[in-house]
């Protein structure tokens, strides 16, 4: 209302002559005001070498305010208007231009020598360019009962300060609330967002993505679960090869050939405190355990094994279990047995040495429970086969394949063919009469998802940080293994 008062409409036919009659009296500038014009552009780019950076080309510029009282012809709009067409009137003029018809501005003989000129005049007209530091985007997992994270609050902070941009997906499953890493600085987008993240950003989760059959552009850092030949690995490696993304599989990222980071720990501990607490149900009488919630530590995860097992002790005569860890002597071994003693329990330890004699092993039958931490890469005899488990008087009930790769044409322990998962983890193979007990879970450690998160973040940060170089995936030995293993893995599928 008070800026319609007084106004006259004569001589306006339309409404934007009176809207135009009340800017021209109501927004003029005052007499030490001036205008500012920001313009930036934003470019994703991608190198001959496959590098990739978010570049930006940003123009700041004042007006000049009044000068003689003649303030139209100083300000930032008018300046960067006429400013750059004297300067292409004048090329013209000199025959600097030769071109005649209609020329687009996006020539570089044209705009190049007319930047040159504006830049020079006082003040200056100027675009400033400048490289983006890298984002690292933290995806939320879509995996069920999948609560594990590649980057906590505190390794988030450390990209931060060593100048990278992080962006973290919401997530109503991660054991970490949002609200920590927003605390931190770090950029908050909505769950599975990633697809529409910048085309540079390098995609940062663990498990498997969505079989949604969508061309994967970016490049992922994950667990992809298809270098073994494994189910559907072919139809994944299309989907980047269409999608020109790249693979770096977080198994396979090696230095000197070991993984620099691995959550064979926290498995091999989840795998045995399973194993003996299926066992510890069996001789109870009780149902298989199921649906299965992560624990809040491992302390608190033993405490639930050992009143299971402290129960069977007291209504069985004093009876306990024998287990047998193989690979005892890798990551995932020691965190079996470690678990293991919490438990009261000494396990029998195999590594190569007891094995390098090739299976079967029909000493493996002799246990109440057997762990498996190995995971191979090529072809050997099987430890266990389907007839070693069928006959009679076999003592063993309960086995844990931590490994669980399940499609894996090298796996040593062909006896059951599917997976099993948090909410059904016991798979019952052999005969009805006396079934086997399988656990085949392939992420153990979501069920102590902070510690295992923790531990593996810390391991895993010291070569994220490398991604600040732009050409780190092509110069930096764990990744340029990591991708020359991608660009054969395509091969191998024929893609």
């Amino acid at each position: 209302y008070y800026y319609l008062a007084n106004v006259t409409t004569s001589g306006t036919k339309a409404p934007i002559d009176m809207m135009c009659h009340l800017w021209t009296s109501k927004m003029q500038y005052g007499e030490h005001e001036k205008d500012m014009i920001v313009m930036q552009h934003l470019f994703e780019v991608e190198y001959k070498n496959g590098a990739r950076e978010e570049l930006t080309s940003t123009l700041i510029h004042f007006g000049l305010g009044k000068y003689h009282y003649i303030p139209s012809k100083f300000t930032a709009m008018a300046r960067t208007v006429s400013l750059p067409l004297a300067c292409a009137i004048r090329m013209k003029l000199e025959g600097r231009i030769n071109k005649t018809g209609v020329i687009r501005p996006v020539d570089a003989d044209v705009y190049e020598p007319i930047l040159e000129e504006v830049a020079k005049l006082s003040p200056a007209i100027e675009f400033k360019e400048a490289a983006l530091k890298p984002q690292i985007w933290l995806r939320h997992e879509v995996k069920p009962g999948e609560e594990r994270c590649a980057l906590t609050p505190e390794t988030a902070k450390e990209l931060l300060d060593a100048g990278f941009r992080v962006t973290v997906e919401k997530s109503p499953t991660r054991c970490i609330s949002i609200e920590e890493y927003e605390k931190v600085g770090c950029n908050i987008a909505e769950a599975s967002s990633w697809p529409s993240a910048p085309y540079p950003s390098i995609i940062l989760g663990l498990k498997e993505l969505p079989e949604d059959g969508s061309d994967l552009i970016h490049r992922h850092i994950l667990f992809a679960h298809c270098y073994k030949e494994q189910g559907g690995w072919k139809e994944l490696l299309a989907r980047f090869k269409k999608g020109g993304g790249s693979l770096y599989d977080l198994e396979f990222l090696k230095l000197n050939g070991r993984r620099v980071a691995a959550f064979g720990r926290p498995a091999g501990m989840a795998g045995m405190a399973l194993g003996l607490w299926q066992w510890a149900m069996q001789k109870l009488g009780k149902p298989q355990i199921k649906d299965l919630s992560s624990w809040k530590s491992k302390e608190a995860m033993c405490e639930t094994v050992r009143s299971a097992l402290k129960e069977v002790e007291e209504k069985k005569g004093g009876l306990k279990p024998s287990a047998l860890i193989i690979g005892a002597l890798g990551r995932c071994g020691k965190g079996a047995t470690w678990v293991a003693e919490q438990c009261g329990v000494t396990p029998i330890k195999w590594d190569m040495e007891e094995t390098k004699g090739g299976g079967p092993f029909k000493a493996l039958l002799d246990v109440d429970v057997l762990v498996n931490c190995i995971y191979l890469t090529s072809k050997i005899p099987s430890f266990l086969t389907k007839e070693m488990i069928t006959p009679p008087g076999r003592k063993l009930s309960v086995f844990v394949d931590v490994s669980c790769d399940t499609s894996n044409p090298n796996n040593p322990f062909p006896i059951y063919n599917q997976g099993t998962t948090l909410t059904a983890p016991i798979l019952s193979v052999g005969e009805e009469k006396a079934p086997l007990d399988v656990v085949a879970i392939d992420h153990l450690p979501s069920l102590i998802p902070l510690e295992s998160s923790i531990n593996y973040s810390k391991d895993l940060i010291p070569y994220i940080k490398e991604l600040i170089e732009k050409d780190a995936f092509f110069t930096k030995p764990v990744w340029k293994d990591a991708g020359d293993l991608y660009l054969a893995k395509l091969k191998e599928a024929g893609l």
